[in-house]
């Protein structure tokens, strides 16, 4: 047996697998699509529009998250500052 390799088509992880001709079928370690081994050699990818779009989304979301994060650490800086200059604590 030697040892393969392909694309999911699911999740797009790159699978890999001891072929043997007496199994049709494998199924991939990251999601657990079953893979059809039917014809090796063609590997397909689907493109699932609404899923790259819920992602876009995430990101999105998520830089927004750390941008609001940074601009509060910010601020609370300047109120410690504000704090230890006003007891005479900050130095300059």
């Amino acid at each position: 047996m030697e040892i393969k390799a392909l694309k999911c088509p699911s999740c797009g992880a790159d699978v890999e697998f001891k072929y043997d001709e007496s199994k049709p079928f494998i199924f991939c370690q990251y999601c657990g699509t079953k893979i059809m081994l039917d014809d090796i050699h063609t590997e397909h990818r689907i493109v699932d529009e609404a899923k790259l779009k819920y992602l876009d989304y995430r990101q999105q979301r998520h830089e927004e998250r750390l941008e609001r994060h940074e601009k509060r650490h910010e601020e609370r800086m300047k109120r410690r500052e504000g704090l230890l200059s006003a007891l005479g604590l900050k130095k300059d």
